[in-house]
């Protein structure tokens, strides 16, 4: 070899390879290949470790940084320190709450907010009483030009709705075009002391307004049940819902409610209907019946009352029936027949009929006489001419039967349907006394006619339960017959009704 003591070997045992670069330890000054040069690789004797182990490092960091608890019975120390947001000092997480260690300055914010808790309490309590007074003070005077009528009732009217629309409940489902607004005092005062203010749909049926308004008020609805008492609503001492298939709309065209109104919920018990009120006449208005003019005498005893037909209530007690009289504690309606819209119309078609007839038999009188053709060589009428153009309607012969004809028409088609009006019973209504029968029965303008009825003069032509469609009665001193309407009529009191009207007899 040319050059024989180039490079070193390693002195790893291990290694021993000759390296033309060999490298020397700065800890031991030994020789190694670059492979072994670290003094981690090779056993090396001067090389100190001065690096901390993980648990040694770790002790040292929670020495060094470990924050204890502000606390004063705590002892508790964490790495990371927990300001307290209204202190500022660290706690544990044991006490990190301003609640949990007694936060001065908590404690002094809540004595301060019960400071003024109080006074906005007791601010709060004046500004609600002088709001309920002056509420009251607006409803009385609400209530005073609503009375008055005129443009006052109307403007109070408006300003009632506009306020119950500001405060009023309600189902959210209904659209805005059909609510109409209701202030409705309800039958249980413990849990609503006060009126509750709410709308409803117009298009409901008063059954599902009375549902609603039960869920509303909180009160148990066993309308369902026969015996049980009935929720109902009422205006006054009127009854808005003897029916309930009828629907709010219905209430609010008639008039008898309005958007706004005040009205009642009541709880009443099992009752039957029969007192007469006042109906609007189609003509004439609210013209009172002559049973009306002794309310007083009639009807003093009564408990409730109801829009249809302006009745009022109360229990039906029956002492004793036999085939002659029913004496019962009070009236009793044994039949009921509404149907007044078509009774309207009626009177409606009988009088457009009158009127076209009328017209017929007067143009009549103006006809022009007007000869008819005649042949130029016999000088007579043409056989060979159609038998219309025979007929000089001109002449007197024609003239005036046509007009007579014609005027006879008018007139039958009047009486006949003005008759049937006035011979339909609208509510046979037993007196108290058991001995005699109020006939109500329909006028072709709207009004109620009325006539008392000894039982011992009335006589039906028909049975109940016959199958025919109409019960003739017959009333002694009356030359036509009174009908009743089988189909569509109600007999709330069947029993009732066979035993004394419903009973043939000889009348004298």
């Amino acid at each position: 070899m040319e050059f024989p003591d180039v490079g070193k070997q390693c002195e790893q045992e291990e290694c021993q390879q000759l390296d033309f670069l060999p490298c020397a330890c700065a800890y031991c000054s030994k020789t190694f290949c670059k492979h072994h040069l670290s003094p981690f690789v090779h056993p090396c004797q001067g090389f100190k470790d001065n690096v901390l182990t993980d648990s040694d490092l770790a002790e040292k960091a929670r020495e060094q940084w470990q924050v204890k608890c502000t606390f004063s019975d705590c002892s508790k120390k964490d790495l990371v320190p927990m300001y307290c947001a209204k202190c500022n000092q660290h706690f544990c997480l044991s006490h990190r709450h301003a609640d949990q260690h007694s936060c001065k300055v908590q404690d002094a914010e809540k004595a301060r907010a019960l400071k003024s808790g109080k006074k906005a309490d007791e601010s709060s309590k004046a500004a609600k009483e002088a709001q309920g007074k002056l509420t009251e003070d607006i409803n009385a005077k609400l209530e005073e030009a609503r009375a008055s009528g005129g443009s006052k009732g109307a403007m109070a009217a408006k300003l009632q709705l506009m306020r119950l629309k500001g405060r009023s409940k309600g189902d959210n489902a209904v659209p805005q075009a059909e609510r109409v607004f209701f202030s409705i005092v309800c039958p249980n005062p413990q849990q609503n002391p006060k009126p509750l203010d709410v709308w409803m749909s117009k298009v409901w049926s008063l059954g599902k307004a009375v549902d609603f308004m039960a869920r509303q008020a909180r009160v148990k609805n066993r309308n369902n049940q026969a015996d049980a008492p009935k929720l109902h609503f009422f205006k006054g001492d009127t009854c808005l819902s003897e029916t309930f298939d009828k629907t709010v709309n219905d209430l609010l065209n008639e008039g008898v409610i309005f958007d706004g109104d005040a009205l009642e919920f009541k709880l009443v018990e099992k009752q039957y209907i029969f007192a007469f009120r006042n109906r609007p006449s189609m003509i004439w208005g609210r013209l009172p019946p002559p049973l009306l003019r002794n309310a007083s005498h009639y009807f003093r005893n009564f408990t409730a009352s109801c829009r249809f037909c302006g009745l009022k209530a109360g229990t039906v007690a029956v002492k004793n029936t036999s085939t002659e009289a029913a004496n019962t504690v009070k009236d009793v309606i044994i039949y009921k027949f509404e149907s007044p819209r078509f009774f309207k119309f009626l009177n409606l078609f009988a009088i457009t009929q009158y009127g076209f007839w009328m017209f017929i038999s007067v143009t009549s009188l103006s006809m022009i006489d007007v000869p008819v053709p005649k042949s130029p060589e016999t000088g007579k009428e043409e056989e060979e001419l159609p038998f219309w153009r025979r007929i000089n309607l001109g002449t007197d012969k024609y003239k005036y039967t046509l007009c007579a004809g014609s005027a006879l028409m008018g007139f039958g088609i009047l009486c006949a349907s003005w008759t049937y009006i006035l011979r339909t019973v609208r509510y046979l209504v037993l007196r108290k006394d058991g001995s005699s029968v109020s006939f109500v029965c329909y006028t072709p303008f709207g009004r109620n006619r009325i006539m008392d009825v000894p039982i011992k003069d009335i006589s039906a032509a028909g049975s109940r339960i016959s199958g025919a469609s109409q019960i003739p009665i017959k009333v002694k001193g009356r030359s036509l017959y009174y009908l009743l309407d089988v189909k569509e009529g109600k007999f709330p009191h069947p029993q009732i009704f066979d035993r004394t009207v419903g009973t043939k007899r000889k009348l004298n």
